[in-house]
C-alpha cells in the first residue's frame, strides 16, 4: 500500500491564504508585526499574487483612484473595476481601494452612470418597465445608493398612460402639453440586445451617431447568426404569411431557430421591401421608434421573458397591447415579428394583450 505523504506547511498555504487583517483588527496586527500602526504595511504583491505584510520607517499615501501595490518596490495601481478610491489612499489601515462599487441590482433598478475609479456608480430606476422611486431622490433622475435610499416601486398609470423619463405619468401616444421635452434622459432600451456578445447603451434614444453604430453591430450579429443557417421552409411560409399580417409570433422549443427565423424574414423584408429593420426589447420601443409612412420592421426576441414568464412585461403588453392594435390597423408598412419559447408561451395570458398576432409554433405544420 502506498501511502501520500504532504508536508504541513503545503498544506497550510492551500487551506490558509494569507489575507490583510480587517479594520476591527488592524491595529492589533500593527503593534504586533511592526510595533507601530503608521509602520504597518499589507499590501498586494504582484510578483508573488497574494497578499503580504511588512515594516517600513513611515506610511504612504497615493493619489485618489489607486492603491499601493508591490511590485519590487512600492508603486501605485489603479483601483480594481468593482472598487473606487474617491480620496488619497493611506497605507494606514488599507490593504485596497475602500469602497465597493455599487451594482444597480435590486429590483427595478438600472445603471445611471457607470462609477469610476474615483466615484461611485449611480442608479435610476426604470421607468420604462413603470418603476419609480419609493423615496425622491436628491436629483430628480438618479440617485447615490451609498447615500440615499435608491428603491424603487412599480408604479401604476392610468389605462392609455406610460411613466415618462421624469416619472410622471403621460399619455402613451400623444402626451401631455410639455410631456415630450423631459428634464431627465430617456433610456434607449431598443437597442439594449440580450445577447451578451453585444455591447449594451444607455444613451438618449435619439437615432446619433453612436447609436446607429450600435444598431449596426446588432444587425451584423444578425447576419451573422444567418451565415449559419440555410433558408427554411418555415421562414418562407412565415414570409409569404407577413404580407397579409401586421403581427406574427414565432414560438417553439429552445433550438428550433425561432430567432433565426425571425432575423430571415426582417432581411428579406429589408432586401425586397427596403425595410428597416428596428431591434427592440419591449413594446414602448416600437411606439417611440414608430416612423409613420415609413416601412419598418420591428423585432423582439423572448417577448414575455426568456427563461419564464416575465411579469412587468406582460403588464407592459397588456397597457401597450391596445394601442399597438390601434396603430397597427389600417397599416401594412409596419411589421412585428416577435419570438418566445414554447416553455412560457400561455395563450390565456397572450389573449389579455389586446392585439391580434399570427401565432406560429415551428413544430405544428399549420398556423392559426
Amino acid at each position: 500500500m502506498q501511502v501520500l505523504v504532504i508536508p504541513s506547511w503545503k498544506i497550510s498555504e492551500a487551506v490558509f491564504l494569507f489575507q490583510c487583517p480587517v479594520q476591527a483588527h488592524w491595529k492589533l496586527r500593527a503593534d504586533t508585526y511592526c510595533d507601530s500602526l503608521d509602520n504597518y504595511f499589507c499590501l498586494y504583491d504582484r510578483k508573488e499574487k497574494k497578499f503580504t505584510e511588512f515594516c517600513r520607517k513611515s506610511p504612504d499615501v497615493e493619489v485618489p483612484g489607486y492603491k499601493l501595490i508591490v511590485a519590487g518596490s512600492l508603486q501605485g495601481d489603479i483601483c480594481e473595476p468593482d472598487f473606487y478610491q474617491p480620496f488619497k489612499f493611506s497605507s494606514i489601515g488599507n490593504s485596497r481601494c475602500v469602497y465597493k462599487q455599487p451594482y444597480c441590482s435590486e429590483k427595478g433598478q438600472i445603471v445611471y452612470r457607470n462609477g469610476t475609479e474615483k466615484n461611485a456608480s449611480s442608479c435610476r430606476c426604470d421607468y420604462t418597465k413603470g418603476f419609480n422611486f419609493i423615496t425622491n431622490p436628491r436629483h430628480q433622475c438618479y440617485c447615490k445608493p451609498l447615500e440615499e435610499d435608491c428603491s424603487c416601486f412599480h408604479k401604476t398609470c392610468p389605462s392609455d398612460y406610460i411613466l415618462s423619463p421624469d416619472y410622471k405619468c403621460i399619455h402613451i401616444l400623444y402626451g401631455n402639453e410639455g410631456d415630450t421635452r423631459f428634464s431627465c434622459e430617456s433610456i434607449s432600451t431598443v437597442l439594449l440586445p440580450k445577447d451578451p456578445e453585444i455591447a449594451s447603451s444607455t444613451d438618449n434614444p435619439v437615432l446619433e451617431y453612436d447609436v446607429l453604430e450600435l444598431q449596426k453591430e446588432i444587425l451584423l450579429h444578425w447576419s451573422n447568426v444567418l451565415n449559419k443557417f440555410v433558408l427554411t421552409k418555415a421562414a418562407q411560409l412565415l414570409y409569404q404569411q407577413i404580407q397579409t399580417q401586421n403581427v406574427i409570433a414565432i414560438i417553439g422549443p429552445t433550438g428550433t431557430g425561432k430567432s433565426a427565423t425571425a432575423y430571415q424574414i426582417a432581411f428579406k423584408l429589408k432586401n425586397e421591401y427596403n425595410y428597416t429593420i428596428v431591434p427592440a426589447r419591449q413594446p414602448s420601443d416600437i411606439l417611440q421608434y414608430y416612423v409613420p409612412g415609413t416601412n419598418q420592421v420591428f423585432v423582439i426576441d423572448d417577448f414575455i421573458g426568456k427563461y419564464a414568464f416575465d411579469e412587468a412585461e406582460g403588464i407592459s403588453w397588456e397597457k401597450i397591447g391596445p394601442l399597438l392594435q390601434k396603430m397597427l390597423s389600417n397599416n401594412d408598412q409596419t411589421k412585428v415579428i416577435l419570438t418566445c419559447r414554447k416553455s412560457i408561451w400561455l395563450p390565456e395570458k397572450y389573449e389579455r394583450f389586446g392585439f391580434s398576432a399570427l401565432v406560429c409554433d415551428l413544430r405544428k405544420k399549420s398556423w392559426d
